[in-house]
């Protein structure tokens, strides 16, 4: 009997994921004066997060998203040209995502003495955060407050 282990393989290889459409983007690996351009990222794209009554709560990013809509928890509402392929299945790269049960969103209560009092936001700064948000993708602006 052979009672030598064999060596137990570290690496595990990445899934079989690979991303199609016009969206990745180059960018220069900093520092490397002569190399080839790089692509960025998709699945580290921004993506808006709608609760269940369409209200924008939050943005995450491509992969969260994918999670999300995989576990049945959101849907998409909105999608880019690109897809994310397996083996087995092709799913659009979403740009929004809406949950499909409310979520309540809690106030912050952490008991601190604040140093003044606060000013609730007026509808002019409202509406230019929402603008600066809506900078980030064009879908996004039927969804945020103008």
């Amino acid at each position: 009997m052979d009672h030598r282990r064999k060596p137990q393989n570290v690496l595990r290889p990445r899934p079989n994921i690979s991303i199609s459409g016009s969206h990745a983007l180059a960018a220069p690996v900093k520092g490397d004066a002569g190399a080839q351009p790089r692509r960025a990222s998709l699945m580290q794209a921004p993506v808006l997060v709608l609760n269940a009554t369409f209200e924008p709560i939050n943005v995450t990013a491509v992969r969260r998203a994918l999670v999300l809509m995989l576990k049945g928890v959101a849907q998409a509402e909105e999608t880019h040209p690109a897809e994310v392929h397996s083996t087995s299945r092709a799913v659009a790269v979403p740009s929004v995502i809406r949950l499909l049960s409310y979520r309540h969103i809690p106030q912050e209560e952490a008991g601190l003495t604040l140093a003044r009092r606060p000013r609730p936001f007026t509808l002019h700064t409202s509406r230019q955060l929402m603008r600066l948000i809506g900078h980030k993708d064009e879908k996004w602006r039927k969804y945020l407050f103008y």
